[in-house]
Protein backbone atom coordinates (compact mmCIF):
# COMPACT_ATOMS: atom_id res chain seq x y z
CA UNK A 1 0.00 0.00 0.00
CA UNK A 2 1.47 3.67 0.29
CA UNK A 3 1.54 6.88 2.24
CA UNK A 4 -0.46 9.78 0.56
CA UNK A 5 -1.19 12.40 3.03
CA UNK A 6 0.81 15.12 2.11
CA UNK A 7 -0.81 15.73 -1.37
CA UNK A 8 -4.57 14.32 -0.52
CA UNK A 9 -4.85 17.08 1.62
CA UNK A 10 -4.77 19.86 -0.83
CA UNK A 11 -8.36 19.41 -0.77
CA UNK A 12 -11.36 18.34 2.16
CA UNK A 13 -14.66 19.50 0.76
CA UNK A 14 -17.25 16.48 1.15
CA UNK A 15 -19.69 16.59 -1.48
CA UNK A 16 -23.45 15.71 0.03
CA UNK A 17 -25.58 15.03 -3.43
CA UNK A 18 -27.36 12.03 -3.42
CA UNK A 19 -25.23 10.70 -1.16
CA UNK A 20 -26.58 8.10 1.71
CA UNK A 21 -25.08 5.64 4.56
CA UNK A 22 -24.69 2.27 5.23
CA UNK A 23 -25.87 0.52 8.23
CA UNK A 24 -22.57 -0.52 9.75
CA UNK A 25 -20.08 0.00 12.94
CA UNK A 26 -16.14 0.87 13.31
CA UNK A 27 -15.14 -1.06 16.45
CA UNK A 28 -11.52 0.37 17.81
CA UNK A 29 -8.86 -2.57 17.32
CA UNK A 30 -6.12 -0.54 18.78
CA UNK A 31 -5.00 3.05 19.44
CA UNK A 32 -1.84 4.96 20.53
CA UNK A 33 -1.47 8.80 21.41
CA UNK A 34 -2.47 11.61 19.79
CA UNK A 35 0.42 12.36 18.17
CA UNK A 36 0.95 9.24 16.35
CA UNK A 37 -0.20 8.07 12.81
CA UNK A 38 -0.07 5.04 11.03
CA UNK A 39 -0.08 5.43 7.22
CA UNK A 40 -0.17 1.22 5.87
CA UNK A 41 -0.65 -2.15 6.74
CA UNK A 42 0.04 -5.50 5.66
CA UNK A 43 -0.90 -9.17 5.91
CA UNK A 44 0.16 -12.76 5.72
CA UNK A 45 -1.95 -15.09 6.30
CA UNK A 46 -3.14 -13.85 10.68
CA UNK A 47 0.22 -11.82 10.71
CA UNK A 48 -0.46 -8.28 10.02
CA UNK A 49 2.19 -5.40 10.31
CA UNK A 50 1.15 -1.72 10.32
CA UNK A 51 3.60 1.37 10.17
CA UNK A 52 3.68 5.05 10.66
CA UNK A 53 5.28 8.17 12.00
CA UNK A 54 8.49 7.90 13.92
CA UNK A 55 9.19 3.88 12.98
CA UNK A 56 5.96 3.02 14.93
CA UNK A 57 4.89 -0.27 14.34
CA UNK A 58 2.00 -2.55 15.04
CA UNK A 59 1.64 -6.24 15.35
CA UNK A 60 -1.38 -8.81 15.14
CA UNK A 61 -0.52 -12.59 15.28
CA UNK A 62 -4.63 -13.83 15.36
CA UNK A 63 -5.98 -11.91 11.95
CA UNK A 64 -5.95 -8.57 13.59
CA UNK A 65 -8.03 -8.75 17.03
CA UNK A 66 -4.82 -7.74 18.91
CA UNK A 67 -2.10 -5.75 18.70
CA UNK A 68 0.96 -4.67 20.21
CA UNK A 69 3.60 -2.48 19.73
CA UNK A 70 6.74 -3.41 17.86
CA UNK A 71 10.15 -2.74 17.56
CA UNK A 72 10.89 -0.56 14.81
CA UNK A 73 13.79 -0.06 13.23
CA UNK A 74 16.88 2.25 13.53
CA UNK A 75 15.89 4.51 11.58
CA UNK A 76 16.52 8.13 12.62
CA UNK A 77 12.93 8.47 13.88
CA UNK A 78 11.98 8.70 10.75
CA UNK A 79 8.29 7.65 9.35
CA UNK A 80 8.01 4.15 7.32
CA UNK A 81 5.38 4.94 5.15
CA UNK A 82 4.47 1.74 3.02
CA UNK A 83 4.50 -1.98 3.76
CA UNK A 84 4.49 -5.34 2.41
CA UNK A 85 4.53 -8.72 3.78
CA UNK A 86 4.65 -12.12 1.67
CA UNK A 87 5.41 -15.31 1.96
CA UNK A 88 7.02 -14.71 5.25
CA UNK A 89 8.90 -11.86 3.99
CA UNK A 90 8.21 -8.26 5.11
CA UNK A 91 9.34 -4.89 3.75
CA UNK A 92 8.67 -1.36 4.88
CA UNK A 93 10.08 2.25 3.22
CA UNK A 94 9.44 5.31 3.88
CA UNK A 95 11.48 8.69 4.32
CA UNK A 96 14.95 9.68 1.95
CA UNK A 97 14.50 6.56 0.59
CA UNK A 98 14.97 4.26 3.57
CA UNK A 99 14.10 0.49 2.93
CA UNK A 100 14.53 -2.19 5.87
CA UNK A 101 13.34 -6.05 5.99
CA UNK A 102 11.81 -7.82 9.29
CA UNK A 103 13.02 -11.22 9.31
CA UNK A 104 11.73 -12.14 13.03
CA UNK A 105 12.27 -9.43 15.34
CA UNK A 106 15.74 -7.53 13.37
CA UNK A 107 15.27 -4.88 11.29
CA UNK A 108 18.09 -5.11 8.13
CA UNK A 109 18.82 -1.75 6.05
CA UNK A 110 18.29 -2.28 2.50
CA UNK A 111 20.03 0.40 0.23
CA UNK A 112 18.29 1.93 -2.49
CA UNK A 113 20.45 4.06 -4.39
CA UNK A 114 17.46 6.94 -3.45
CA UNK A 115 16.74 9.49 -1.16
CA UNK A 116 13.65 10.29 -2.23
CA UNK A 117 10.73 9.55 -0.57
CA UNK A 118 9.38 5.93 -0.90
CA UNK A 119 5.30 5.80 -0.83
CA UNK A 120 4.87 2.60 -1.51
CA UNK A 121 5.99 -1.04 -1.40
CA UNK A 122 5.04 -4.44 -2.97
CA UNK A 123 6.34 -7.88 -3.14
CA UNK A 124 5.62 -10.39 -5.59
CA UNK A 125 7.27 -14.33 -5.64
CA UNK A 126 10.54 -15.85 -6.39
CA UNK A 127 12.16 -12.52 -4.78
CA UNK A 128 10.24 -9.64 -6.40
CA UNK A 129 9.71 -6.56 -4.85
CA UNK A 130 9.00 -3.06 -6.30
CA UNK A 131 8.76 0.31 -4.54
CA UNK A 132 8.26 4.05 -5.81
CA UNK A 133 7.59 7.30 -4.42
CA UNK A 134 8.38 10.92 -5.33
CA UNK A 135 10.00 12.55 -8.01
CA UNK A 136 9.26 9.77 -10.48
CA UNK A 137 11.27 7.10 -8.09
CA UNK A 138 10.22 3.82 -9.47
CA UNK A 139 12.24 0.25 -7.90
CA UNK A 140 12.54 -3.16 -8.97
CA UNK A 141 14.35 -5.55 -7.11
CA UNK A 142 14.08 -9.27 -7.91
CA UNK A 143 16.49 -10.59 -4.98
CA UNK A 144 14.07 -9.28 -1.78
CA UNK A 145 15.71 -5.82 -1.65
CA UNK A 146 19.27 -6.90 -1.59
CA UNK A 147 19.53 -4.52 -4.61
CA UNK A 148 17.42 -2.48 -6.63
CA UNK A 149 17.47 -1.63 -10.25
CA UNK A 150 15.70 1.91 -10.95
CA UNK A 151 13.04 2.54 -13.92
CA UNK A 152 14.38 5.69 -16.35
CA UNK A 153 11.52 6.86 -18.53
CA UNK A 154 11.09 10.07 -20.02
CA UNK A 155 8.70 11.67 -18.51
CA UNK A 156 8.50 15.07 -20.33
CA UNK A 157 7.43 12.17 -23.50
CA UNK A 158 5.11 10.81 -21.21
CA UNK A 159 3.27 14.00 -20.01
CA UNK A 160 4.92 16.55 -22.03
CA UNK A 161 5.89 18.68 -19.04
CA UNK A 162 8.66 19.15 -16.91
CA UNK A 163 7.50 17.31 -13.84
CA UNK A 164 8.15 14.09 -12.86
CA UNK A 165 5.22 12.56 -10.66
CA UNK A 166 4.61 10.88 -7.68
CA UNK A 167 3.73 7.29 -7.00
CA UNK A 168 1.38 6.51 -4.39
CA UNK A 169 0.37 2.40 -4.96
CA UNK A 170 1.29 -0.33 -6.77
CA UNK A 171 -0.23 -3.78 -7.03
CA UNK A 172 1.60 -7.01 -8.51
CA UNK A 173 -0.48 -9.78 -9.80
CA UNK A 174 1.48 -13.28 -10.74
CA UNK A 175 4.49 -11.25 -13.11
CA UNK A 176 2.25 -8.09 -14.13
CA UNK A 177 3.09 -4.85 -11.60
CA UNK A 178 0.38 -1.80 -11.91
CA UNK A 179 1.31 1.73 -10.39
CA UNK A 180 -1.05 5.08 -9.46
CA UNK A 181 0.02 8.11 -8.91
CA UNK A 182 -0.50 12.07 -9.63
CA UNK A 183 -1.70 13.11 -13.59
CA UNK A 184 -4.00 9.53 -13.33
CA UNK A 185 -1.08 7.73 -14.61
CA UNK A 186 -1.60 4.38 -14.46
CA UNK A 187 1.65 2.12 -14.92
CA UNK A 188 2.11 -1.43 -16.01
CA UNK A 189 5.16 -3.78 -16.34
CA UNK A 190 3.80 -7.80 -17.69
CA UNK A 191 7.32 -9.00 -17.55
CA UNK A 192 8.25 -8.54 -13.92
CA UNK A 193 9.63 -4.43 -14.40
CA UNK A 194 11.85 -5.55 -17.41
CA UNK A 195 9.49 -3.27 -19.84
CA UNK A 196 6.73 -1.33 -18.67
CA UNK A 197 3.84 0.51 -20.44
CA UNK A 198 1.66 3.97 -19.88
CA UNK A 199 -2.01 2.38 -19.59
CA UNK A 200 -3.72 5.60 -19.08
CA UNK A 201 -2.69 9.33 -17.82
CA UNK A 202 -4.56 12.81 -17.41
CA UNK A 203 -6.77 13.59 -14.59
CA UNK A 204 -6.68 13.50 -10.91
CA UNK A 205 -4.12 12.02 -8.87
CA UNK A 206 -4.86 8.20 -7.65
CA UNK A 207 -3.62 7.27 -4.60
CA UNK A 208 -4.86 4.00 -4.26
CA UNK A 209 -5.53 0.24 -5.62
CA UNK A 210 -6.71 -2.88 -5.38
CA UNK A 211 -6.21 -5.60 -8.07
CA UNK A 212 -7.04 -8.97 -7.70
CA UNK A 213 -6.51 -12.36 -9.58
CA UNK A 214 -9.46 -12.13 -11.56
CA UNK A 215 -8.42 -8.88 -12.92
CA UNK A 216 -11.42 -6.95 -11.31
CA UNK A 217 -9.19 -4.28 -9.38
CA UNK A 218 -10.46 -0.29 -8.26
CA UNK A 219 -8.36 2.50 -8.35
CA UNK A 220 -9.04 6.01 -5.76
CA UNK A 221 -7.64 9.28 -5.67
CA UNK A 222 -8.14 12.89 -5.74
CA UNK A 223 -11.67 14.68 -5.99
CA UNK A 224 -14.15 10.99 -5.03
CA UNK A 225 -12.35 9.74 -7.97
CA UNK A 226 -13.11 6.36 -8.52
CA UNK A 227 -12.15 3.90 -11.46
CA UNK A 228 -12.84 0.15 -11.98
CA UNK A 229 -11.29 -2.39 -14.30
CA UNK A 230 -12.04 -6.09 -15.09
CA UNK A 231 -8.89 -6.90 -17.82
CA UNK A 232 -6.08 -6.67 -14.95
CA UNK A 233 -5.40 -2.98 -15.43
CA UNK A 234 -5.23 -2.48 -19.25
CA UNK A 235 -8.38 -0.66 -19.55
CA UNK A 236 -9.93 1.73 -16.52
CA UNK A 237 -13.67 3.09 -16.10
CA UNK A 238 -14.64 6.00 -14.00
CA UNK A 239 -17.86 4.99 -11.38
CA UNK A 240 -19.85 8.15 -9.99
CA UNK A 241 -19.54 8.77 -6.28
CA UNK A 242 -21.20 12.42 -5.62
CA UNK A 243 -18.32 12.92 -3.19
CA UNK A 244 -15.45 15.42 -3.85
CA UNK A 245 -13.28 14.54 -0.88
CA UNK A 246 -9.92 13.21 -1.22
CA UNK A 247 -9.58 9.42 -1.05
CA UNK A 248 -6.62 7.54 -0.19
CA UNK A 249 -6.68 3.71 0.18
CA UNK A 250 -9.29 0.77 -1.37
CA UNK A 251 -10.00 -2.57 -0.59
CA UNK A 252 -12.11 -5.42 -1.96
CA UNK A 253 -13.84 -8.48 -0.08
CA UNK A 254 -15.85 -10.16 -2.94
CA UNK A 255 -18.84 -7.78 -4.27
CA UNK A 256 -17.98 -5.54 -1.25
CA UNK A 257 -15.23 -2.77 -0.98
CA UNK A 258 -14.15 0.05 1.03
CA UNK A 259 -12.43 3.51 0.55
CA UNK A 260 -11.22 5.90 3.09
CA UNK A 261 -9.94 8.89 3.03
CA UNK A 262 -9.86 12.78 4.41
CA UNK A 263 -12.69 12.52 6.55
CA UNK A 264 -14.30 10.05 4.34
CA UNK A 265 -15.26 6.90 3.29
CA UNK A 266 -16.98 4.85 0.99
CA UNK A 267 -18.72 1.99 0.55
CA UNK A 268 -20.00 -0.18 -1.90
CA UNK A 269 -21.50 -3.53 -2.50
CA UNK A 270 -21.82 -4.07 -6.06
CA UNK A 271 -18.05 -4.38 -6.83
CA UNK A 272 -17.61 -0.75 -7.02
CA UNK A 273 -19.96 0.05 -9.47
CA UNK A 274 -22.12 2.48 -7.04
CA UNK A 275 -21.10 3.80 -4.11
CA UNK A 276 -22.41 5.17 -0.84
CA UNK A 277 -20.94 7.13 2.31
CA UNK A 278 -20.61 5.89 5.10
CA UNK A 279 -21.04 7.61 7.93
CA UNK A 280 -20.60 6.07 11.17
CA UNK A 281 -17.87 5.85 13.72
CA UNK A 282 -15.35 8.58 13.23
CA UNK A 283 -14.82 8.34 9.61
CA UNK A 284 -16.34 11.91 9.04
CA UNK A 285 -14.33 14.00 11.25
CA UNK A 286 -11.10 12.11 11.07
CA UNK A 287 -8.47 10.56 8.34
CA UNK A 288 -7.37 6.70 7.34
CA UNK A 289 -4.99 5.96 5.07
CA UNK A 290 -4.95 2.27 4.14
CA UNK A 291 -8.01 -0.29 4.36
CA UNK A 292 -7.50 -3.54 4.14
CA UNK A 293 -10.21 -7.08 4.04
CA UNK A 294 -9.08 -8.90 7.30
CA UNK A 295 -7.71 -11.95 6.78
CA UNK A 296 -10.32 -14.07 9.31
CA UNK A 297 -13.49 -12.44 7.58
CA UNK A 298 -14.86 -10.34 5.17
CA UNK A 299 -14.90 -7.14 7.40
CA UNK A 300 -12.37 -4.28 6.69
CA UNK A 301 -9.56 -2.87 8.47
CA UNK A 302 -8.32 0.50 8.45
CA UNK A 303 -5.11 2.20 9.96
CA UNK A 304 -4.74 6.36 10.44
CA UNK A 305 -5.17 9.12 13.14
CA UNK A 306 -3.75 8.57 16.55
CA UNK A 307 -2.46 4.99 15.41
CA UNK A 308 -5.19 3.67 15.38
CA UNK A 309 -6.35 0.52 14.03
CA UNK A 310 -10.20 0.14 13.51
CA UNK A 311 -12.67 -2.70 11.94
CA UNK A 312 -15.79 -2.03 9.92
CA UNK A 313 -18.25 -4.60 11.47
CA UNK A 314 -21.76 -4.53 10.67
Amino acid sequence: MKFNLLSAGLSVVIGFASVSSYAADLTELSRATPHDALYDMAWDGDQGIAVGARGLVMLSGDGGKSWAKGLGPENDGLAMLSVASLQGRKIAVGQLGTAFRLEGDKWTALKTGTTARLLTVALGDNGLAVTAGAFGTLLVSGNDGNSWTPVVLDWFEILQDAVEPNFYDIAIVGDTITVVGEFNLVLQSRDRGVTWAVVQKGGATLSGLSLGTDGVGIAVGQTGTVLRTSDGGATWQQAPTNVTTNLLGVATSGQNAFATGFRIALQSSDGGATWQQASFGDLKTEWYSTVTKAPANANFILVGHSGRIAEVTN
